[in-house]
């Protein structure tokens, strides 16, 4: 700890002092005040009087580490466990063969939600149409692109009253 002096003479940084040291400690104070009136920088005047402050109070004792609390252990212990499952759970992905990344069909839902109809896709929702047709059309068209990717794709229109019309992704199909 530094202890400096303050302009009034007394002390800051220290809150108990014994009393026979306090005379070492008034001549530390003076010593150091001289070398202020010498204009030496303050890290000389700090790192000198640190090192008269050591040499007149000795060194402090060792504190032994305190121990964890058991909360503190509990928290530990759980984070862990944690970290663990992740680890596992990354391994196991990385581990797979691959063959359930992607689904084996590509389905494009036409549906009414929050007064609206959109597309359905990957638990996604579109913006919204105007109207039923519109959104038919336009999940046609992104299953056409998937088409064209490789993908198997399928759409489906779920109506009002619950029954699932699935709708031909080509004009011809229909006819």
């Amino acid at each position: 700890m530094v202890v400096l002096p303050q302009r009034d003479g007394s002390i800051s940084g220290h809150s108990r002092l014994p009393q026979e040291m306090e005379p070492t400690l008034l001549r530390i104070i003076s010593t150091v005040l001289q070398r202020r009136r010498q204009r030496r920088p303050l890290e000389y005047v700090v790192q000198k009087l640190q090192q008269m402050i050591d040499a007149a109070f000795g060194t402090q004792a060792e504190r032994t580490p305190q121990r964890p609390s058991d909360a503190f252990m509990e928290r530990e212990r759980v984070l862990t466990a944690r970290a663990e499952r992740i680890q596992a759970l990354r391994k196991r992905r990385l581990d797979d063969d691959g063959s359930n990344q992607l689904p084996s069909v590509f389905v494009f839902e036409v549906v009414r939600h929050r007064g609206h109809w959109r597309t359905l896709h990957r638990n996604k929702y579109s913006t919204p149409f105007p109207d039923q047709a519109a959104a038919v059309l336009a999940a046609k068209e992104l299953a056409r692109k998937k088409r064209d990717q490789g993908h198997d794709v399928e759409v489906r229109l779920v109506r009002t009253d619950g029954q699932v019309v699935v709708q031909p992704v080509d004009e011809e199909e229909a006819g």
